[in-house]
């Protein structure tokens, strides 16, 4: 991945797609997936989306023929990331519906919650932002559950994003404020500044200047601890 955030797209293929390789070879299926999404956002880097989707596709009937549920289900969110960035959004929701549903035979709680956060975008690419917000209630239940903070964080800031081009500025902040105190308990001062900085532009929106100035302050402690 390192390469890729580099901009050295074309490298990171190469590497990825031979770590693909010999990941499957060892039959390592979480590294396999890791290196299967890799390959999939270097192909999209480079403007290759066609060819991202048949290898995620190839990758699936791979694992389908295989009897890897897991590998299944990694594919199947690989599929849906190509179908979200080309806004084939009807595509992703089927595609996370049925890796949701492997991840949850599995018992693998923590994957069925990045599913469904995947298709919280997915929803929305539809227009259906009720199916979005659904999503995004099953998927922070399940980080609740397992007690990621983080996980449930990445939820909550989406959840805030899609209120506010809602219009719907209380829920939003409720959603931000949320997201800046997982955040602080997780101790990542920069991302906590952030998502304080939202907290006071909300508050803003809803003509509370006090409660913005108290927010931006905040944000500018967090900011100076990092």
């Amino acid at each position: 991945d390192a390469a890729l955030a580099r901009g050295l797209a074309f490298e990171a293929l190469e590497a990825a797609e031979e770590a693909l390789e010999l990941f499957r070879e060892q039959g390592r299926e979480d590294e396999e997936a890791g290196a299967l999404t890799t390959v999939i956002n270097a192909r999209l880097t480079n403007a290759e989306p066609s060819e991202a989707l048949r290898t995620a596709k190839s990758a699936h009937e791979r694992a389908r023929r295989l009897g890897s549920a897991k590998g299944e289900a990694a594919a199947l969110q690989a599929v849906a990331s190509v179908c979200i960035h080309i806004r084939a959004p009807t595509e992703a929701v089927q595609a996370l519906n049925n890796a949701q549903g492997i991840y949850r035979k599995l018992k693998d709680r923590k994957r069925e919650a990045g599913a469904l956060t995947m298709s919280i975008n997915a929803h929305l690419l539809t227009g259906d932002v009720e199916d979005a917000l659904r999503a995004a209630k099953e998927a922070r239940a399940i980080y609740q559950e397992a007690k990621d903070r983080r996980g449930e964080a990445e939820v909550l800031e989406i959840v805030a994003q899609v209120h506010l081009a809602q219009g719907a500025t209380n829920e939003a902040l409720d959603a931000a404020k949320g997201m800046a105190l997982l955040l602080e308990q997780l101790g990542e001062q920069a991302s906590v500044a952030k998502a304080r900085q939202m907290v006071a532009e909300l508050y803003i929106q809803k003509g509370d200047f006090d409660g913005a100035l108290k927010a931006a302050k905040e944000a500018l402690a967090n900011s100076q601890k990092t």
